[in-house]
Formats: structure tokens, sequence, C-alpha cells
């Protein structure tokens, strides 16, 4: 496989897949996912079975479903973080210093 002239490694084309393989999960989940994310279906932390291949959660919810319809908030959390400005994080990470060094002035005098 080719992208933009470049020939991808194994590794690179297992990983597409993958994320394209998410992808779709997220697009599609009110196709895919076999019952609604809040639909409240039996016990509490039922063990899995056949109609609920990973068990229910605390409230009774199943897992499974529960986990396909996280994926499109996993993803959209994803490309917003990616989208952001990139001066945010190191703002972010001076933040610390500038505390300390404000601190260490005002106690020396």
């Amino acid at each position: 496989m080719r992208i933009l002239g470049h020939k991808l490694s194994v590794t690179a084309q297992i990983g597409l897949a993958i994320i394209a393989l998410n992808l779709t999960m997220a697009i599609f989940a009110p196709l895919i996912a076999p019952y609604d994310q809040t639909t409240v279906l039996g016990d509490a932390w039922a063990d899995p079975n056949s109609q609920h291949w990973l068990g229910l959660d605390n409230l009774g919810r199943d897992l499974l479903s529960r986990l396909i319809y996280g994926a499109r908030m996993s993803i959209g959390l994803a490309l917003v973080i990616t989208a952001s400005p990139p001066r945010s994080p190191a703002a972010g990470s001076t933040r610390p210093f500038r505390v300390w060094s404000t601190c260490s002035c005002q106690c020396r005098r």
C-alpha cells in the first residue's frame, strides 16, 4: 500500500486497519451495538453470556454496547485535543515553574 508515494510498512498498515475499524464502529454505533447504551437489561454485574458478550455493569447496562458508543466520545475528544492550538500544552507545562518561581521570590524577601 502506498500513501503520497511512500510505501507503508506492515505495522503501519495494521495500525491503519485498526483505526479504520474504530472509526467505522464509532460512525455506525447505533447500527452495530446490540442494545442502547442507557437501557437497563438485568442484574448488576451479571456475568457474560450469549446475550451480553461482555456482561453487565453496576447498573445492569450492556458493556459491549457502552464500549461501542464510547468510541464516539474517545475519537471526538482526540480530534478536539489534536486540533487545539499548539501553545496550550506548552503554557500548561510551564505553570508549575511560574508558581514555584513566584513563591520562591516572595519567600526570600
